[in-house]
């Protein structure tokens, strides 16, 4: 067993807007019930963390991918060759080594490298050569002209998040509905403040063969989900939530045939037919392929600008003068799709009413649709609770004398109208065991973090068995202050409870 001793989350950024406010210590208060939804399937933080960290826990997270890279403070970046291979110049001394891993972004003018990883060769303190993980020097003569700006940081790891489902209720009155994840990972011990990113994707349709169209009969962000025929009900079984994405056949451009950039620097989308898009839409790109490889920005959330209503049509993604893709000429094919945001914001009952589910945007907004439209993909909204983020103890000898036992527990929802309602489900673990330990400054740390966080939640690694296949996280309370003990043989010892915090 592991457990986060401090937690140095200082502060954090998201890449995109949010359905419900959140703050850092919203996401390290705790109790898990807090929530943050993002209004797109695709949302990447960044957090900022003071030193002595080594690992990270993510609670209540909805999402079917997810990656995370731990990185150093940025370095401004003071110059690009477009020469074979890259050199890179820094404002100040890199600190960087040989066959190290750096990112960058923010880059104006060489946006090749924005948002990628190097390997570098250090020719100076403040230069650096690129190659690829291979080892092979980049080539930068076919990049563009490096104007000004961006950041390099160094890559201390990475990894994909590896998500366990630890409770999957439904509570029909008013509609509340969450499925529950927690994620873990192992960070390579850095003293020093380091930023760490997490990227959360949802790709995967969800809506099963039971939705195929959206109805309303008020022509309005009312209404609910239909099999053609007759109202599909918003089971436990459908992965269908408060938050989740709905794209739309109507509100789709599933004709794009061109990726270029505007005068400004944006990325341009030309289509066949008009997709009636306007201005301040926001959008997730799907499916598109270049050259039989997948596009850099598949799957990502974006707002659009500058539509063109007449042939040939075209808009701009907002904010991507910075972000590569891979730009095409003209193709007699369909590249793939771009597909307008609505989100479930409310879900009354099973949804099966006249206005059982509410979208937003409305979709009666956007030409074509009406009273009807078909539904093309129900995707999650990424979604993440908790996250703490530090220095992590771990347990000597976690699996001497542990036992898993069993306790009563309940569910208490606060609904919309400020009342509660308690649900009784599944058991909480009680988690026992003793430990002992090699030295008495261990066997005083342990002791010292166990009476400072007595009747708090912690955020733990558990390992179900010796295999670490078997591990996943959760929050734990001490249910005592556990007792130490001395034995004559110098062996020093301490005997736990702990109760999971569900």
């Amino acid at each position: 067993m592991q457990i986060i001793v401090r937690n140095n989350i200082k502060a954090l950024a998201a890449l995109n807007g949010v359905l419900s406010s959140y703050t850092s210590e919203n996401l390290v208060d705790d109790s898990p019930g807090v929530l943050w939804v993002s209004n797109c399937c695709y949302d990447q933080l960044s957090i900022t963390v003071s030193s002595s960290t080594s690992a990270f826990l993510m609670g209540n997270v909805r999402s079917d991918f997810g990656s995370y890279r731990l990185m150093s403070q940025t370095v401004a970046v003071t110059g690009f060759t477009t020469a074979s291979p890259v050199v890179v110049t820094t404002a100040e001394p890199h600190e960087c080594k040989t066959g190290e891993t750096v990112y960058f972004k923010g880059v104006n003018g060489m946006i090749e490298v924005n948002h990628r990883e190097f390997q570098v060769v250090v020719v100076s303190p403040t230069t650096l050569q690129l190659q690829d993980a291979s080892g092979t020097p980049i080539d930068g003569s076919g990049f563009t002209a490096y104007v000004s700006g961006g950041t390099l940081q160094r890559v201390f790891n990475t990894g994909e998040l590896q998500f366990r489902e630890i409770r999957n209720f439904t509570d029909w009155f008013q509609g509340q509905i969450r499925i529950h994840q927690q994620s873990w990972g192992s960070l390579n011990y850095t003293l020093k403040e380091s930023e760490l990113q997490i990227s959360l994707t949802a790709n995967l349709d969800h809506k099963g063969g039971t939705i195929t169209h959206w109805e309303s009969s008020t022509g309005n962000h009312e209404g609910r989900f239909t099999d053609g025929s007759s109202p599909a009900p918003l089971t436990q079984d459908l992965n269908v939530d408060i938050g989740s994405i709905v794209l739309l056949e109507e509100a789709t451009a599933s004709d794009v045939r061109r990726i270029s950039r505007a005068a400004n620097g944006n990325i341009r989308i030309e289509t066949l037919t008009d997709p009636q898009f306007s201005a301040g839409d926001r959008v997730v790109v799907t499916g598109i392929s270049v050259n039989g490889s997948p596009l850099e920005i598949n799957d990502q959330c974006f707002f659009i600008e500058n539509v063109t209503n007449s042939s040939p049509w075209t808009f701009e993604l907002s904010n991507t003068a910075t972000t590569f893709v891979t730009v095409t000429g003209f193709s007699p094919d369909d590249l793939g799709s771009v597909s307008k945001l609505h989100q479930i914001t409310h879900i009354r009952g099973n949804g099966i009413g006249a206005n059982g589910v509410t979208l937003s945007p409305d979709p009666a907004t956007h030409p074509g649709v009406s009273t009807s439209a078909t539904v093309k993909e129900i995707r999650y909204g990424v979604s993440g609770g908790i996250l703490k983020a530090g220095f992590a103890i771990r347990f000597p000898n976690p699996n001497v004398g542990m036992q898993d036992g069993q306790d009563s527990a309940s569910l208490l929802v606060v609904l919309e109208d400020g009342s509660m309602h308690a649900k009784n489900r599944k058991k909480a673990r009680v988690i026992e065991g003793d430990i002992e330990f090699a030295s008495v400054e261990e066997f005083h740390r342990f002791k010292d973090f166990a009476d400072d966080h007595d009747k708090k939640s912690l955020a733990c690694l558990v390992l179900d068995g010796i295999d670490t296949e078997s591990r996943h996280s959760g929050y734990f309370k001490f249910m005592s202050i556990p007792p130490g003990r001395y034995s004559g043989q110098r062996t020093r010892s301490v005997s736990f409870q702990l109760r999971e915090v569900l």
